[in-house]
């Protein structure tokens, strides 16, 4: 034999795996940014649809108010006065005032300030319903937003309704959640090139006076700040002259006062996925290389065994790497875990192979490979319902082999009495363990037509089955996180979101949306903090959840619920509802809720936007009530 020709070969295989691996690293890396891209983007598109509805929301409340307003004969009367100090929101707004056309800004206390100079009613009078650019505000000095909305009586504009957004408090609202949160917002106004909204820096500036001191290799700095003026959508990396490392930046234009805005990622956090992918694809490379070593040591031993045992140790060498292979993804897909089974079956010539996971929660889970499925039923209730498997391995061991009854090592009646069963003429398993040594499952393998003299088959795979386990718990794991609300474990967004499309094909007789929003939470968080305003929320999810059941109930945003009851009756809808604001007044709380009832569902959105528009008109009824209240007080 030419062993120099096979070291010349196993050379040549080590070089391509080589070059194949740093293929792959180049791909996971490539793979990384253009996820990022894409994440970027969809994050910027989520983003910019909650930044507009924000502003469509608080517009609508504004008018409102306006509305209200104008009713009154007199805007310097104590009723608008009250309704300025009560007012309280859930938006980005955190107080209104009215100019009024003496250039005298009315504020929350009811006293009037001259702003001759800094505002102009008949200017702004001329632009009807808009927002301002960034300014500063006229009593605290902040950076401010202005939202105004004209008081028309008569058809004459008797006041201007406006609504300050404090710059500094927007990072509260507009958020991004994609790679753990790391992500930095900008919103900037194209005209002027101001931040209105920067949470990488601590200060807002120009963005065409920031610390950025070139692009990325590839991307052209004349058409990122050329699409960032015109209002165009781009993506671009920049390297930071802070802490000299690449960010990668996705802009695109808002439907809101030519704003644009931008959302930026370290390059550390891109590819920190990456970093452990790569990590893996090292340890696999190294168990590849590990493979080939011991596939050229097999070379070696042939010279010195017959060809039927060097055979074998390949054959085994393919099976466990056939086994790890299949389970890889074994925890996405069910049928994965069952070929590794039906492999080990094959190697072992089983009439079943099972594994059996005693650590998850519904009392573990066995999946089952067998030869005949008329036997399948039968195998599956001896091997679910004894606990051979679990309790009677002999005493510090961790594996176990049997043929007859004179072979088992325990007197354990239920273990004879297992051993007895028709069903079982053998057994080989082996305890899968995890790192503390608690036992989480048993891999096993019954009534084998070869006998062998070890469970050496199935100690080589137990470890892969381990990193299934624990892959399939992880999956489990981060799938729950994904889809229910931390705090009040309703169902989140995503959920609502993902769900929404099913509901048409849900229900047979009717459907009805529920749309629940909790009044005074701003308040109560800042009279008493936010454990209180969380137990608010706890307290509201708790009772609509009861109502309405698990799975139909989401809590889409910070104070806003939305449930969906099919097939009941209007009445009882409507009962239940009562049913949860009676206990809510009961711990002092109070919700705005809007039902939509329909018994031929035309569109979810129609169904979800009258929901919430009755809402809306629940809680305008409910603070002209509390404005009542107050002055009932005063």
């Amino acid at each position: 034999m030419n062993w120099n020709k096979y070291l010349a070969i196993t050379a040549v295989f080590l070089a391509a795996i080589g070059v194949a691996f740093a293929g792959m690293v180049w791909k996971v890396n490539d793979m990384a940014e253009s996820d990022c891209q894409e994440t970027l983007q969809q994050e910027v598109r989520n983003l910019s649809e909650d930044i507009e509805k924000h502003i469509a929301s608080d517009r609508e409340q504004l008018e409102v108010v306006a509305d209200i307003l104008s009713g009154y004969e007199n805007l310097d009367c104590e009723e608008v006065k009250n309704i300025l100090k009560s007012y309280e929101t859930r938006s980005v707004i955190s107080r209104i005032y009215i100019l009024l056309p003496d250039n005298t800004v009315m504020l929350k206390d009811g006293s009037n300030v001259d702003v001759d100079g800094s505002l102009s009613f008949e200017v702004e009078t001329s632009h009807g319903v808009h927002m301002s650019g960034k300014e500063i505000d006229l009593l605290e000095g902040k950076e401010v937003l202005r939202h105004f909305v004209p008081i028309v009586k008569d058809g004459e504009t008797v006041g201007i309704l406006y609504g300050v957004m404090e710059l500094e408090r927007l990072p509260e609202f507009w958020s991004a959640n994609a790679f753990g949160g790391k992500m930095s917002i900008y919103l900037v106004e194209r005209e002027t090139g101001d931040f209105l909204m920067d949470t990488w820096h601590n200060e807002l500036g120009n963005i065409f006076e920031k610390d950025y001191q070139e692009l990325g290799e590839g991307y052209n700095e004349e058409k990122l700040w050329k699409g960032m003026i015109e209002g165009k959508e781009g993506y671009s990396v920049l390297t930071s002259a802070s802490n000299k490392e690449n960010m990668h930046f996705y802009y695109a234009p808002l439907k809101v006062n030519q704003w644009m805005l931008a959302i930026s990622i370290q390059e550390t956090a891109v590819f920190q996925n990456a970093a452990e992918t790569k990590s893996m694809l090292y340890l696999y490379g190294g168990f590849v290389v590990v493979c080939f070593v011991i596939y050229f040591i097999g070379l070696l031993w042939y010279r010195r065994n017959e060809t039927d045992e060097e055979k074998q140790r390949l054959e085994m060498v393919n099976y466990i790497y056939d086994v790890e292979k299949t389970l890889f993804s074994a925890y996405r897909t069910e049928d994965y875990a069952v070929r590794a089974l039906e492999r080990i079956g094959e190697m072992t010539t089983a009439e079943a192979v099972f594994l059996k996971i005693f650590d998850l929660q519904d009392d573990g889970r066995l999946y089952l490979w067998c030869r005949k499925d008329e036997k399948r039923k039968q195998l599956e209730e001896v091997l679910e319902e004894n606990g051979y498997f679990k309790n009677n391995f002999p005493e510090e061991s961790k594996s176990l082999i049997w043929y007859e009854a004179k072979d088992r090592k325990t007197d354990d009646k239920k273990a004879v009495q297992a051993g007895q069963t028709a069903l079982l003429s053998g057994v080989m398993a082996t305890k899968m363990e995890d790192v503390s040594g608690k036992l989480i499952g048993v891999l096993g393998a019954v009534n084998m037509k070869e006998y062998w003299k070890n469970p050496v088959l199935l100690e080589n795979v137990i470890l892969s089955f381990s990193m299934f386990y624990n892959n399939l718990r992880s999956f489990k794991i981060i799938k729950e996180m994904g889809e229910n609300d931390l705090l009040t474990g309703l169902l989140n967004r995503n959920s609502y979101q993902k769900r929404l499309l099913e509901y048409p094909k849900q229900y047979k007789k009717s459907i009805a949306c529920i749309y629940a929003d909790a009044n005074g939470l701003h308040e109560l968080n800042n009279n008493q903090g936010h454990e209180a305003g969380d137990r608010m929320l706890q307290c509201v999810a708790g009772l609509l959840q009861d109502n309405f059941g698990v799975a139909d109930t989401y809590r889409i945003g910070g104070d806003e619920f939305v449930a969906f009851d099919l097939d009941r009756p209007k009445e009882e809808t409507l009962d239940k509802i009562k049913a949860v604001d009676k206990e809510l007044e009961t711990h002092g709380y109070h919700i705005s809720v809007g039902v939509q009832w329909v018994q031929e569902l035309t569109s979810m959105d129609d169904l979800i936007r009258e929901a919430e528009r009755l809402m809306y008109g629940a809680k305008r009824n409910y603070y002209e009530q509390m404005g009542i209240d107050r002055r009932a007080r005063d």
